[in-house]
């Protein structure tokens, strides 16, 4: 008779164990990577969205505030004055929510919200999102120019 070729069932168990080792090593890498791409994304999405409201405030000549998406969008739009009088369609204008990915955190102390007159001008504020073991901060200043730097830890 030939000679059988192929796996016992013993080498097949230890194949499958060492695959089972380098996947759980494996696994806290890929978490913290995904966690980090995931504030990478919030942190364009918040930039992207700042830039839309500056924008809009500007086309709509009127002041148009923007939030993370953490915030209602009646708490944000209570940063403007008067906005509880204004009509269904000029609330929906003049607030953006952008979106923040649950595994993303805002640094307590934070700003919260950036407030564009209807000139596209705002006071100098700064967001810092959060998430694992890093941060990034969303500066804005009076004219809306953005600045994005990455820090530590929160």
């Amino acid at each position: 008779m030939g000679k059988n070729r192929g796996f016992t069932l013993i080498e097949l168990m230890v194949t499958i164990a060492v695959f089972a080792i380098i996947a759980m090593m494996a696994a806290p890498s890929f978490r913290t990577m995904q966690i980090n791409q995931k504030l990478k994304l919030s942190v364009m999405e918040m930039k992207t969205g700042i830039q839309q409201g500056r924008s809009r405030a500007i086309l709509t000549r009127s002041p148009t505030v923007i939030c993370p998406s953490t915030i209602t969008k009646d708490s944000c739009g209570a940063n403007i004055t008067g906005y509880s009088s204004l009509s269904d369609k000029q609330k929906t204008d003049s607030v953006l929510l952008p979106k923040i990915d649950s595994l993303v955190s805002i640094k307590s102390g934070s700003d919260n919200n950036f407030l564009f007159n209807p000139q596209g001008i705002t006071t100098n504020k700064t967001i810092t999102l959060c998430g694992n073991n890093k941060s990034f901060a969303i500066n804005v200043d009076g004219p809306g120019v953005i600045t994005v730097t990455e820090g530590g830890a929160c």
